[in-house]
Order: C-alpha cells, then sequence, then structure tokens
C-alpha cells in the first residue's frame, strides 16, 4: 500500500517539505534543531517560522513530531532553515498577511497651538 504523503519533495537538496521531530528547543532565545532522515545534516529552526494563530506562543517540545519546508541555506552553523513548521503529520501554510496600506492611506494627524493674548 502506498504512503500518500511524500515523505521528502526535494529538488537536488536545494528546498523541501518533509516531516521529522524536534532534536532540541531552548525558549528563552526562540531557536532549536529539526531532524528528518531526508535531510543529511540538522535544521534550524527560528519561533517565527513556526504556524501558529496571531499572537500565540511559539515554541516547540523536544520529541515532538513536525512537518516542515526547509531551505538549503547556512544559518548559525547549520546548513539547512525550515520556513514553515508545523505541529503533527502534515504541514500548514501560514495564513495570508495583511496587505500593508499604501502611502495615500496613511493615517495623518494636525495639532493646532494658539496662544493666549496678553491682555
Amino acid at each position: 500500500m502506498a504512503d500518500t504523503w511524500k515523505e521528502c519533495v526535494m529538488t537536488d537538496l536545494t528546498s523541501g517539505t518533509t516531516r521529522g521531530e524536534v532534536v532540541w528547543w531552548i525558549d528563552d532565545e526562540g531557536w532549536g534543531l529539526l531532524r528528518s532522515p531526508e535531510i543529511p545534516g540538522e535544521v534550524f529552526a527560528h519561533f517565527s517560522s513556526i504556524v501558529e494563530p496571531p499572537g500565540s506562543f511559539r515554541s516547540l517540545t523536544p520529541g515532538e513530531r513536525v512537518a516542515f519546508s526547509w531551505e538549503r541555506v547556512p544559518q548559525s552553523g547549520y546548513d539547512f532553515r525550515a520556513i514553515h513548521v508545523s505541529r503533527g503529520e502534515v504541514l500548514v501554510e501560514p495564513a495570508a498577511e495583511e496587505e500593508p496600506l499604501d502611502d495615500q492611506a496613511a493615517y495623518t494627524s494636525e495639532l493646532r497651538v494658539e496662544y493666549d493674548q496678553e491682555p
């Protein structure tokens, strides 16, 4: 029976998606390492790459199963960096960010100062 999940989709080890586990995580510094048998080395992961609802504390637990996309970019002494990380077996893409306002829609304010006249 064929597995419907491809263990790793990659192009000559430059980027891809896979499943793996958290090797270790430092909450105080907001980063840790992931491991997958499909990638020849540990993968650097920053808290900002964890897909969570806005305002949630983004953290991982050593031994936790994760799905992640990655790229081959040196980061902090590691050859690979996580782009998006989801808890569990399925990679969840982050919600689309709001588009920035254009220059014409910026907030403006005005301050008017009037001095009292001398009697």
